[in-house]
Parts: C-alpha cells; sequence; structure tokens
C-alpha cells in the first residue's frame, strides 16, 4: 500500500460519562470513515477520562466498550486505537488497543511514562516494553501522552519497524507549544508518519489543548485541529517516507559508540 487515509477524532472526554464519550467516538469513527479514513485514533483515555476515584468500576466497562469498537472496526474495514484503563491482576493500566478490519485486537499498549505530578503513578501500573503493531496498513507503533516527551520510546519504535506513529493524549493548553514541537520532532527524527489525538474541552481548571495534528516524515503538517472538538484527516503517502529514508538514511548512520552509558 503507498497511500492511506488516517484520522483524528479529537472531542471533549466527559469525566466518568462512558456511555457519552463512547458514543462520540463511534460517532467521530463514522464521520472519518465516511470520508475515507483507513485508521482512526482517539484521545487517551477516551470512554471515562481521568476519572481516578471510580478507575477500577470504569476499567471493569472497558470490555464492553473494546467489543463495540471491535464490531465497529469489523463493520467499516478499518483500523482503529485509543486508550482505556484495563483492568490486571496488578492494578489498572492505561492501555492502547489497535483493533483490525475484522475486529480481531491486533496488539496493546500499556503507558510506560506516567505523569507523575497529577498522582497517574499512585493510580496506573506502569508498562515496560514498547509496543510496535503489524496491520493491513502498515507497522504501527503506539505512544500515550507523556511518552512523547521520551525520544528513546518513539526511536525503539521505529528499530522495530515502524512507519506510523500513533499518539493518544490529554494534553494541556499551557503546554500547547510543547505538543507541537514535540510531534514534529518525533516524525523527522525517526523518518515516520505521527498521527496524533489530543482531547479539547477542560476539567475543572485544566483546559486542554486540543491540535490534535497529522505531520509527515518531513515534519509537514498535513492537517491540524484547534481547541474545540474537531475530526483531522490526512493521506500519508508511504511512497514519500521511502524515498525520504533513501535519500538521507538515518537510522542507518548512527554512531552506537556515543550512546553507551559509561559507568563512573
Amino acid at each position: 500500500m503507498t497511500t492511506l487515509v488516517a484520522g483524528a477524532a479529537q472531542f471533549d472526554v466527559r469525566l466518568g460519562e462512558t456511555e457519552r464519550n463512547t458514543a462520540r467516538a463511534e460517532a467521530g469513527i463514522r464521520r472519518l470513515a465516511a470520508r475515507g479514513a483507513r485508521l482512526v485514533v482517539l484521545p487517551e483515555m477516551f470512554s471515562s477520562g481521568f476519572d481516578l476515584e471510580r478507575l477500577e468500576a470504569h476499567a471493569e466497562q472497558s470490555p464492553a466498550v473494546t467489543a463495540r469498537l471491535a464490531a465497529l472496526a469489523r463493520e467499516l474495514g478499518i483500523v482503529i486505537s485509543g486508550t482505556l484503563p484495563e483492568k490486571t491482576p496488578q492494578g489498572v493500566a492505561n492501555t492502547a488497543r489497535v483493533l483490525g478490519p475484522d475486529g480481531a485486537m491486533l496488539g496493546a499498549y500499556r503507558k510506560v511514562h506516567l505523569f507523575r505530578p497529577t498522582g497517574e503513578h499512585r493510580r496506573f501500573i506502569p508498562g515496560n516494553t514498547p509496543v510496535m503493531v503489524p496491520t493491513p496498513l502498515g507497522n504501527i507503533g503506539l505512544v500515550t501522552c507523556f511518552d512523547l516527551r521520551f525520544p528513546e520510546l518513539s526511536r525503539a519504535l521505529a528499530e522495530q519497524g515502524a512507519s506510523i506513529l500513533l499518539v493518544s493524549a490529554q494534553w494541556p493548553t499551557p503546554r500547547a507549544a510543547h505538543w507541537d514541537l514535540l510531534c514534529r520532532a518525533r516524525a523527522v527524527e525517526n523518518q515516520l508518519f505521527v498521527v496524533a489525538c489530543n482531547r479539547s474541552g477542560k476539567d475543572g481548571n485544566t483546559v486542554f489543548a486540543g491540535r490534535s495534528q497529522i505531520i509527515s516524515p518531513w515534519g509537514r503538517v498535513l492537517a491540524r485541529a484547534g481547541l474545540r472538538g474537531a475530526l483531522v484527516r490526512a493521506e500519508l503517502d508511504m511512497e514519500e517516507m521511502e524515498a525520504f529514508r533513501r535519500a538521507i538514511p538515518c537510522l542507518d548512520h548512527r554512531v552506537f559508540a556515543i550512546h553507551a552509558r559509561q559507568d563512573r
């Protein structure tokens, strides 16, 4: 496949309102699919938001939410991804799932870098490994919100063969400039496409930045939303990516010796 249309469904994730949030996600997915999207990304914790006092209850609903989206993926013949709370024997994880065009779960990634300033590390168990998911549309790497600040994770995904990096986030307005810069940096340094879906709206005094966006390996902004709920879509030209990698083969020219940690 040389080209595909990808999209991000940006909306206001209402705290604890699973039915409303899931319905908003489904509506956005349908509208993007009608506009040709074969890959759709949702915000971080799209089903419940960070309703931490009821986190386990929301995690118990996640299998049903996932089943609804799996049925939708199968109906529309597309790939869908987003994060929601996952109940595990060790605790609750913030888990991104990738659902294939046949409705099967192709892969799952637990957020590695938990955001300590808001206490995520006290409520969630962290993941411990990068996850690259082979799909009919290409190899997809998964990154969740704060993970975006850690280039090592995205680089590991590129080394595993990712051609598209999906980012689900709840990124606030005061750091919107960082969001824009980091999305472009991860695309350029790894020579891949970034499809990043942030939420809109606010929780308490925290206003979220929106600005969901799709970035080319050259760092070009192919599509970007504003502050409010929106759908963004763009065509990903895989041949353009491969041509860039052939012209400037950065991944082949690294000097590994300078990256080795030296014992002091």
